[in-house]
């Protein structure tokens, strides 16, 4: 016998699993027409209500449900969840819709609703997660499934809602849940046999069984167990009175519900005959206790991990907790919180991902810092890294002979013209050749500029966005946004020039060493037209 049937999650309380009555497809696919005709005229209350319905129609559907139409109700969920602000469970029923197949809005959803935009977001793809140890327990000859799909593990997208149709061996549905991620309802699973607990003997094993009117089975009471017991301490049928005693307090503790009652099981009862669903039950009902609360804190995790580190929800508590570490990097989103990540989980489904981020955002701090110490601090780290070469080029191990220049805006060509010539200017002061159009060897630097003039009846503002890169190097040598403010009759060029003239202090650190002796270097040719 199964362990009782604990309700589900209160946050999907609007479909707690019991006994169904057959329902038509039409009649389901009605509650959705009338769900998205609502949605439509933005009468939330009229769609919401139509979607409970809907939800609670595809629990007893007469047939595992069709991906389309369980899309329909994921979409109408995320959009209803989206309206009213809350992204995080809009983006529960849209992992769905994209399991069933449906990955975009349907058309009937306006471009500007706000769950368009969510739906746009890039979202880091989520496990399939469930109890280890145990296995489904259909009707006889029965079938179970999940989301449509005949199930044969307890294994389900973790954080995403899912539709159980348990369906009995004539095909009619028997019992259906809506559940959040792997949480099964009780009644659909049953433990495996842990090695070394007993099983019930039989005839096969080759031992005598008691006669069908074997009077303490016919009585089935404690008492009559014990009392044959007592007069036949060696009988031939002990065991079987053992057993029977077991079966009775089992049973005791499932009419009692309560935990204490089946952990007083387990103490009388160490290696008994339902020691397994006994622990099962325990361990589910603290499972359920952290689920509980719709945001389970990771403590509650590691609490729960401490007292049943090897149990059926051991593997998914650790799953819980990595999406918690992960969320939480991706929040920080900065090298420490990587780092933290890749500690905790050194062989995790992101770790090769968190250790590429932890780079990453290691070399962008260290860029952002503008200290040498903290780009030799990530070479300390990361010689052969990624940004190794980045880094060492703006420690100035890096020599470029010449430059190409690309000025570009929509702005006058008299203010690029000015920009150009101030630039040249300086260039040949620090004796860096500029390079025709067409000429683009590998060890020329390349400078861009993009200028912006936005006229104005007492001000102008003017800026320019400058980027020195080079080579095959992912990242930029140098980069500098300028904006400033000039009156309307100023010369909007001069002062561009002048001021990325004056910015341009940082590129000396990659020119090339001066060559020996009094010999010149080339002129620089005129800076090409772009």
């Amino acid at each position: 016998m199964l362990p009782t049937v604990l309700t589900l999650l209160s946050t999907l309380a609007f479909a707690q699993e019991r006994a169904c009555d057959p329902v038509p497809r039409d009649q389901l696919e009605t509650h959705l027409v009338r769900a998205e005709e609502a949605l439509g005229a933005a009468r939330a209350d009229e769609a919401s209500t139509a979607l409970d319905h809907a939800s609670e129609a595809a629990r007893c559907l007469a047939e595992p449900i069709p991906k389309n139409l369980l899309a329909r109700i994921a979409w109408g969920r995320a959009e209803l969840a989206a309206a009213d602000m809350d992204e995080e469970v809009a983006w529960t029923w849209l992992r769905l819709a994209r399991d069933a197949g449906m990955p975009e809005p349907p058309p009937r959803i306006a471009e500007a609703h706000p769950v368009r935009r969510i739906a746009a977001e890039a979202r880091d793809a989520l496990p399939m997660s469930g109890p280890t140890g145990v296995a489904l327990h259909p009707p006889k000859k029965g079938t179970i499934y999940a989301d449509g799909v005949a199930l044969a593990s307890p294994e389900l997208r973790v954080s995403t809602p899912h539709l159980l149709q348990s369906f009995d061996k004539e095909g009619l549905p028997y019992l259906g849940s809506w559940q959040q991620g792997a949480v099964f309802p009780s009644s659909m699973l049953v433990p495996l046999v842990a090695e070394g607990h007993r099983e019930r003997r039989t005839a096969e094993a080759g031992d005598e069984l008691p006669p069908k009117n074997w009077k303490p089975a016919r009585d089935d009471t404690e008492a009559a167990y014990r009392d044959w017991i007592k007069k036949h301490p060696k009988g031939p049928w002990l065991q079987d009175a053992e057993d029977g005693i077991d079966d009775l307090r089992w049973n005791a503790a499932l009419a009692d519900g309560s935990e204490l009652a089946v952990r007083q099981y387990i103490h009388d009862f160490p290696d008994g005959l339902h020691v397994d669903e006994a622990e099962f039950f325990v361990e589910d009902l603290e499972y359920r206790k952290v689920l509980e609360d719709p945001h389970p804190k990771r403590e509650a995790w590691v609490a729960f991990l401490e007292k049943y580190p090897d149990g059926s929800y051991a593997a998914e508590a650790h799953v819980q907790m990595e999406l918690m570490d992960w969320e939480a990097a991706r929040t920080a989103d900065d090298a420490a919180g990587y780092r933290a990540y890749v500690e905790k989980h050194p062989n995790g489904r992101n770790t090769e991902r968190g250790r590429a981020l932890e780079e990453e955002r290691a070399f962008a701090e260290a860029r952002k810092s503008g200290l040498d110490s903290a780009l030799e601090k990530y070479l300390d780290r990361w010689p052969e890294g990624v940004f190794a070469r980045e880094a060492r080029a703006i420690l100035g191990e890096v020599e470029f002979l010449a430059v190409t220049v690309d000025i570009t805006g929509e702005v006058d060509e008299a203010v690029k013209e000015r920009v150009r010539t101030d630039l040249a200017a300086e260039l040949e002061k620090r004796e860096m050749p500029v390079l025709a159009e067409g000429e683009d060897p590998a060890s020329a630097g390349h400078i861009a500029i993009a200028l912006e003039v936005q006229p104005g009846d007492k001000i102008t503002n003017v800026g320019a966005r400058f980027t020195l890169s080079y080579g095959d190097l992912k990242a930029p040598l140098n980069e500098m946004r300028i904006l400033s403010k000039i009156l309307p009759d100023a010369d909007a060029g001069a002062m561009l020039g002048e001021l990325i003239v004056t910015n341009l202090r940082d590129l000396d650190r990659w020119q090339p060493p001066k060559p020996e002796g009094d010999a010149k270097k080339p002129a620089p040719a005129k800076p090409a037209a772009k």
